[in-house]
């Protein structure tokens, strides 16, 4: 019965429970995460308070992220769901992007100008115009080279957002099968407390901002 850190019982039933940091109790609405695991069994309550300690963190790094976002991330990947929508021929994307007459001139793959009738092509050269339209604006008219670049980058699946593909990555599993929810639990943590440095040290919160010693 030594073993019950994060662990509460509440007449026969065992809970999980975490403490909010004070500074983030405004933001998250709650002192502490409390949830119910559903076992009178302390052996079966160790288990699975790995899994709540991990939603607990989705929990509160959404929070937190909902607080103060970064924008140029955000925007970049709306505008790289965009063109994934378009590459694939989404009918609803291309009808949103299409210009109102019937032909419009593009550049072909082999670097040659031409008309073309093609919905889809159309709707991603005008969708196009507007993203670098877009990237202009907040080089020059906001002067934030950073954010543009940031925002450019990510759009074009150039730049990866540090937490956008953690879940995706930790449901890969590993040689040995899936990953046990208390190695997700740290993993989550890990990946979390490497953006929250890139933050603290003004850095965009992009694999591509920190490089090798």
């Amino acid at each position: 019965m030594s073993d019950t850190q994060w662990l509460e019982r509440r007449g026969l039933t065992w809970f999980a429970v975490r403490a909010v940091p004070r500074k983030h109790w405004e933001q998250v609405g709650k002192r502490r995460f409390v949830q119910s695991l559903r076992t009178h069994d302390v052996h079966i309550a160790r288990q699975r308070r790995h899994a709540a300690l991990a939603a607990f963190d989705t929990q509160l790094r959404a929070a937190l992220s909902n607080q103060n976002p970064d924008p140029m991330i955000q925007a970049g990947m709306e505008w790289r769901a965009t063109f994934q929508a378009l590459d694939r021929g989404d009918p609803a994307t291309v009808a949103r992007y299409r210009a109102s007459h019937g032909e419009e001139w593009v550049m072909s793959e082999t670097g040659d100008w031409g008309p073309t009738t093609d919905p889809a092509t159309i709707a991603r050269e005008l969708a196009s115009d507007f993203f670098y339209a877009e990237v202009d604006r907040i080089r020059f008219t906001e002067g934030n080279l950073k954010g543009a670049n940031t925002f450019a980058t990510t759009a074009q699946g150039l730049a990866t957002p540090v937490l956008h593909y953690v879940n995706a990555w930790i449901a890969e599993g590993g040689k040995r099968g899936p990953v046990n929810p208390r190695t997700a639990h740290q993993y989550r943590r890990d990946v979390g407390e490497f953006a929250d440095w890139l933050t603290a040290e003004g850095l965009p919160g992009t694999l591509e901002a920190v490089t090798a010693p």
